[in-house]
């Protein structure tokens, strides 16, 4: 059996080089190991009630009990904050992802799982384009989590500083 689990210490954050960081162990069976992902580049405004933190390349896996409910959570966060239904969560997050954060989908690829993987093409002149790849059994979990991701690092939406 393949799963991933993801222990979260909530409000355990630290100043980074780039800004907020926290850190997270993510425990994996099957062909994964146990490693730790750290989160940076983060405000507390967009953190401090959440614990179901989302990294840059995770894996949305639904093949353990625990995988899809980690799945459905993600899932149902994004039908919340886009104010979607299932039947219009693909176009509602593709414009969220576009408008609110200057990210197009660049490719959905397939083999044993599927990939979706995210390019920021419109960006703070000061950073670099924050680009998303998410594993998934699931196309809709996998833009869920890219969502969240993207939520996670600016909010609501990314404001551009034109000067």
């Amino acid at each position: 059996m393949t799963g991933i689990s993801l222990n979260v210490q909530p409000h355990s954050y630290k100043e980074g080089e780039n800004g907020l960081c926290t850190s997270i162990t993510q425990e994996s069976w099957g062909p994964y190991d146990v490693h730790n992902v750290e989160y940076c580049g983060l405000e507390e405004s967009h953190l401090a009630h959440d614990t179901e933190l989302v990294s840059t390349n995770d894996f949305a896996c639904s093949c353990s009990d625990e995988g899809k409910k980690r799945c459905d959570r993600i899932r149902k966060w994004a039908l919340d904050y886009l104010k979607a239904t299932p039947e219009d969560f693909l176009t509602k997050a593709v414009h969220s992802l576009n408008w609110d954060y200057g990210a197009t989908i660049e490719g959905i690829l397939n083999d044993m799982w599927s990939r979706i993987d995210i390019k920021q093409w419109n960006h703070p002149k000061d950073e670099e384009p924050f680009n998303v790849s998410i594993t998934c059994d699931r196309v809709e979990d996998g833009l869920a989590f890219a969502l969240k991701v993207y939520h996670q690092k600016y909010g609501d939406h990314m404001l551009i500083n034109e000067e």
